[in-house]
């Protein structure tokens, strides 16, 4: 297990899983995330990558085009070159 915080700074455990058992078993982790949530893919027991469901990943593209959307529009207009 690996610990990561979520945005809001919760401090949560992650499963976690060697780099060679995730490529040999891929279809099962596949799985296990729609199932289960994120798993850390650990090297030499580093993290090193976090494979997520498709599901998390809209809801974090979302959340970030949302935040992008209202910081753009707190922006100063004088710097818009599109005006």
């Amino acid at each position: 297990m690996t610990s990561y915080r979520k945005q809001i700074g919760e401090l949560h455990e992650l499963p976690t899983i060697p780099a060679s058992e995730a490529k040999n078993r891929f279809g099962a982790l596949l799985d296990r995330i729609a199932s289960q949530g994120p798993v850390a893919i650990v090297r030499h027991q580093t993290p090193r990558a976090v494979l997520i469901s498709i599901d998390e990943f809209e809801l974090l593209r979302a959340a970030t085009e949302s935040d992008s959307k209202g910081s753009a529009s707190t922006s100063d207009p004088s710097t818009d070159s599109s005006i």
